[in-house]
């Protein structure tokens, strides 16, 4: 007797344990299946356009005028290079131009000399040697002069300012650190070109359409919806075995065959401030 019912309370613990499990299974797959529709999905992020703040020419940072996460604006000074070496080539070079300037000056009164004797009084060969003589010291005016203008270039080069309104991130850099061109010092991402990136399914792009109007939701803001509406539609993904240069979208599993994810771009309507690489969920209307 005490067997029979011990079996079955088993029996209908393991029936309550199998009601469970399939229930759920069940809601775990209405909730994956729920997550993505035409013109649907939580697979969305904060994007904005950055660069990466470097140096055109080596030297010393002797200036470091921004801190990591600092709102700069356009034409703001970023940092500046010990500009000594760079100012002693550009005397050097305006040196070198007018020695060349001199001797260019020198030729060309030669060959007017030479030229205005007549061929009775100077040969033929003198009349050349003064005409290779003047084009060479005007082609040595012309390479002094692109040596100053490197010079010059390069001295400006120690100085950089901000290209656009943004945001200074991911500084770990000092004053007194030896700096080499291109070497990323940080990076400045552009206050006006936050957006959100929706990666849609493929079989979902048809509402995707420039100007349509889309709801968002941001994790950064929980609660509040934002309007914004779509600016452009991927029209290429990095695919199995194609070539580089194209935007990596990893596929998401769905069960049997796999749709690819295409990048909407989506402009809010809003001034608050964004954060890039934040999460977001998406309704294109």
């Amino acid at each position: 007797m005490a067997d029979a019912k011990r079996d079955s309370a088993t029996g209908l613990v393991n029936l309550l344990f199998l009601a469970i499990s399939v229930g759920a299974v069940g809601v775990g797959l209405f909730v994956y299946v729920d997550r993505d529709g035409p013109g649907r999905t939580e697979d969305a992020v904060v994007a904005a356009d950055y660069i990466q703040v470097s140096a055109n020419v080596p030297g010393q940072l002797v200036e470091l005028a921004v801190k990591d996460n600092q709102t700069v604006a356009k034409d703001d000074l970023l940092f500046r290079l010990d500009s000594r070496p760079y100012r002693a080539k550009v005397e050097e070079a305006r040196g070198q131009l007018r020695l060349a300037q001199a001797t260019q000056s020198d030729k060309q009164l030669l060959y007017e000399r030479t030229v205005n004797a007549g061929s009775g009084v100077v040969s033929q060969q003198a009349i050349s040697d003064a005409t290779a003589a003047r084009d060479t010291a005007d082609a040595q005016v012309l390479e002094a002069q692109g040596r100053l203008d490197l010079a010059e270039v390069n001295l400006a080069y120690t100085t950089v300012s901000a290209s656009f309104d943004g945001v200074v991130t991911n500084l770990y850099t000092q004053v007194g650190e030896w700096v080499s061109p291109g070497e990323t010092l940080f990076s400045l991402i552009d206050s006006g070109s936050f957006h959100v990136v929706a990666f849609l399914k493929e079989q979902y792009l048809g509402p995707a359409v420039p100007g349509a109007r889309a709801e968002v939701t941001l994790w950064q803001y929980p609660g509040e919806t934002f309007v914004g509406h779509v600016t452009s539609v991927g029209r290429g993904v990095h695919a199995r075995n194609s070539v580089d240069g194209l935007p990596q979208v990893h596929k998401t599993l769905d069960w049997v065959q796999l749709a690819a994810r295409i990048p909407v771009r989506i402009r809010l309507d809003t001034d608050k401030p964004l954060t890039m690489g934040g999460t977001a969920h998406v309704r294109i209307e």
